[in-house]
């Protein structure tokens, strides 16, 4: 099942909505990484099998 979050931008403190988007196939798992869309901040860092996604909130 996907997993979404909602957290600050450490750097410009926009609010963001972290998101995995799974492949739903069989496989290890890897380190990904979601960066701030306004400042390109590291926002989150997971491991999985999937993908992440980091998108501004509307305020």
């Amino acid at each position: 099942m996907p997993w979404n979050y909602e957290t600050d931008c450490e750097n410009c403190g926009i609010k963001l909505k972290i998101e995995e988007q799974p492949m739903n196939v069989p496989g290890g798992k890897d380190k990904e990484q979601a960066y701030c869309p306004e400042c390109n901040h590291l926002v989150a860092e997971h491991m999985t099998s999937g993908f992440i996604t980091a998108r501004v909130l509307k305020q």
